[in-house]
């Protein structure tokens, strides 16, 4: 594959800089966030500021129908407040943080519309839910979103690869590649950085927390974290989860083993220190996490 003629760091930031800000990634709609973590918020509040919001009840009231909520066939809600209660809200939360960075997100994606984007993103969302998950598991206490929000995100180079460099990253998408290190070895071909580079510089520049930041960059080696090296070895995880539910992405690599995530650099550094017996109870648990997160993904895109 060609290289950028005359490649460095400075002509890539150059290129980087081209694109656009999100302004929405620096206020995650406050208001509401804030409503559902008061212990003095009642639903009918929280529903009042949801319905302000067509994108956030539309997804709101889909998930509530879906199957996986059992109540499409029989009784459906139309209720936004009704909706609220059956979702809960941590799921809740979630659709609130998922919905205005998506949006924002798919604003960069015109210069290359010819990629299933909805495949990218159900991978990045089920990523994010999984990474909370593995956390929780290695019974790590998260205290914000910070979690939810670098799994959702990790693989945002990725847009701003096609966005920036379109051309190479049309070329990359033809390749079949092993794994995700390998295909993060033809990025640096082909450009020099890779996608996990690529979008922490990103969300560096739009002003991100530095723990996101750091698990963004990090996600494919946790062992190159500094501050939080759990965050990216939960990410790496889940990456790992999703890809092994036929849940690929955008990038032509074989679906892993399921059973080859314990040899992970993310697994070791969570449960490493466990001892057999707990070890195997977390294999257990994270290839249970993996089938639910595969029947259930599509209701949340």
């Amino acid at each position: 594959m060609d290289t950028i003629k005359s490649s460095s760091d400075f002509i890539i930031i150059d290129r980087l800089n081209e694109c656009k800000q999100l302004p929405v990634l620096r206020s995650l709609n406050t208001t509401l966030l804030s409503l559902i973590d008061s212990d003095t918020s009642f639903m009918s509040q929280i529903a009042e500021v949801i319905g302000r919001d067509p994108a956030i009840t539309t997804k709101l009231l889909n998930l509530a129908n879906s199957i996986f909520f059992g109540f499409a066939e029989s009784q459906p809600i139309k209720s936004i407040e009704e909706a609220a209660f059956y979702v809960g809200l941590t799921q809740l939360k979630h659709i609130i943080i998922t919905t205005p960075v998506v949006e924002d997100l798919l604003d960069l994606q015109y210069l290359n519309n010819k990629i299933n984007w909805v495949d990218f993103w159900t991978h990045s969302v089920a990523t994010a839910i999984l990474t909370r998950e593995v956390l929780s598991l290695a019974e790590i206490d998260w205290d914000d979103e910070s979690d939810y929000i670098a799994g959702l995100l990790h693989n945002v180079g990725k847009v701003v690869i096609a966005t920036v460099f379109p051309e190479e990253f049309s070329k990359m998408l033809n390749l079949n590649s092993k794994d995700t290190l390998e295909f993060c070895e033809e990025e640096k071909k082909a450009i020099e950085w890779d996608h996990a580079k690529i979008g922490a510089y990103f969300l560096w520049k739009n002003h991100l927390a530095a723990d996101i930041i750091e698990a963004v960059q990090n996600h494919n080696s946790p062992y190159k974290s500094l501050k939080k090296p759990e965050l990216a070895a939960a990410i790496q995880l889940a990456d790992h989860l999703a890809r092994s539910a036929d849940i690929l992405g955008i990038e032509s690599t074989a679906a892993p083993i399921a059973e080859e995530f314990q040899n992970l650099d993310g697994f070791m550094l969570l449960f490493g220190h466990m001892s057999e017996e707990d070890q195997n109870e977390a294999l257990l648990a994270l290839s249970m996490s993996k089938e639910r997160i595969a029947s259930t993904i599509k209701e949340m895109i």
